[in-house]
């Protein structure tokens, strides 16, 4: 049988809608955002035509700017919090549907369904979950502090600063209920790629399911 060879060509033609779409949206963008940061750049220079370099005035500026240091902060502990807890529930999310538990290809399907939402339909959900179900039900199972939920969602002074705790707080359950499943596909990826005869070894020597999971499972994914 002879074997056709193929030309490096075919890969780039498939491969090229992807680049010339990622180049448009991300790198020209980027370029861009960072040629204007170094100019004098807003919207009525930008109809004059008129540019002229600064420097790093206006980095300089945002330093001291208290509106900036707060967003950042704020940013930062979404950030923070919204890796810890996507990883953790994703984690946690494909050991079970990894396990010998009945159904586990639906629920597999059913946490990953969260991921294809589009945006603006996860906020109306949400919003209606917060603003109207949590209120609802709160007195409902004895929680009536949950009626104010929506007071939740607003600022707290911190750092000399509106500082958005609970709406910190709300992105981060709304993150992790979008993503997790993405996420729980790839430890399910690298969960299943663990050798069989590791944990047969590891179960015969006497190590129970926790043993195994930290001794074996956790470094083997930890990649």
């Amino acid at each position: 049988m002879v074997r056709k060879a193929k030309h490096p060509l075919v890969f780039w033609v498939f491969l090229a809608p992807v680049l010339i779409a990622f180049v448009l949206v991300i790198v020209v963008p980027f370029l861009m955002g960072t040629y204007y940061s170094f100019t004098d750049w807003s919207s009525s220079a930008a109809n004059q035509g008129g540019l002229n370099y600064v420097g790093f005035s206006n980095y300089e500026k945002s330093l001291v700017d208290p509106k900036f240091l707060t967003s950042f902060i704020v940013t930062s502990v979404y950030t923070v919090a919204n890796m810890f807890a996507v990883n953790f529930a994703a984690f946690a999310l494909a050991l079970l549907v990894s396990s010998a538990i009945k159904g586990r290809n639906v629920y597999r399907a059913g946490f990953f369904i969260p991921n294809l939402i589009g945006g603006l339909v996860l906020g109306f959900v949400w919003q209606f979950i917060f603003n109207k179900a949590i209120p609802y039900v709160g007195p409902l199972i004895g929680l009536p502090g949950l009626a104010e939920s929506q007071n939740f969602l607003l600022n707290i002074t911190a750092f000399g600063n509106s500082f958005a705790i609970g709406g910190i707080t709300s992105l981060v359950i709304v993150g992790t209920w979008q993503s997790a499943g993405y996420i729980m596909m790839i430890y399910l990826a690298a969960i299943q790629s663990v050798p069989v005869e590791l944990h047969e070894a590891a179960q015969i020597d006497g190590a129970g399911p926790t043993r195994r999971l930290w001794a074996i499972t956790v470094p083997m994914v930890a990649q």
